[in-house]
């Protein structure tokens, strides 16, 4: 928390914790923060390859090409925010920018893959649409619960030092992103 404007910066709460801590205790903090980032980013990922699959064997291709545009800036805004802030070892900074490619080109690579393997049956493309539609949207909910809105709200030091009239109001925005995302799929 940054006592002269009494906001929550992540990078000044990790430097706090620091220099509280002991090395070894700091060293752990940031192996599970890495390590939490790593399954988010691992998780986005591999949501974004079953979306780029449906992508690939819809036939409602302008709809889906501007929710999934949406859908991928957003995902990337968070995860790159989260990359940035990180505390890398030295050893390690190269890190951010190969993870950051990796989520860039799977999309892409996966929506080529799927043109290729497009079926000829509409049935079958019916199936595969539901399947990889079930799988994607299994991995979104975990990571939103779990990972974001869990280790945020409840994990994060940061916000439980908050008052309740920031609480509320992040998951009133919470809330609206959840309300946007469900009028967006009134068109998927």
């Amino acid at each position: 928390m940054d006592p002269s404007h009494g906001r929550f910066h992540p990078t000044s709460d990790l430097d706090t914790s620091r220099s509280q801590g002991s090395s070894h205790d700091t060293n752990l903090n940031m192996r599970g923060q890495l390590t939490a980032l790593l399954v988010l980013e691992f998780e986005f990922t591999f949501h974004s390859v079953f979306i780029s699959l449906i992508l690939s064997t819809t036939n409602n291709l302008i709809t889906l090409t501007v929710i999934f545009a949406c859908h991928q800036f957003f995902q990337g805004l968070d995860l790159g925010s989260r990359l940035a802030i990180a505390q890398w070892p030295p050893h390690g900074r190269w890190w951010p920018y190969l993870l950051a490619v990796i989520f860039g080109i799977s999309s892409p690579l996966a929506v080529a893959v799927g043109l290729m393997a497009k079926p000829e049956s509409p049935e079958i493309q019916l199936i595969m649409t539901g399947v990889f539609g079930a799988i994607s949207g299994g991995i979104l909910l975990y990571t939103g619960m779990v990972e974001l809105l869990g280790r945020e709200f409840l994990l994060h030091s940061g916000m439980s030092r908050e008052p309740l009239s920031v609480k509320l109001f992040a998951f009133v925005c919470v809330g609206l992103g959840v309300a946007a995302m469900a009028v967006l799929a009134i068109w998927a």
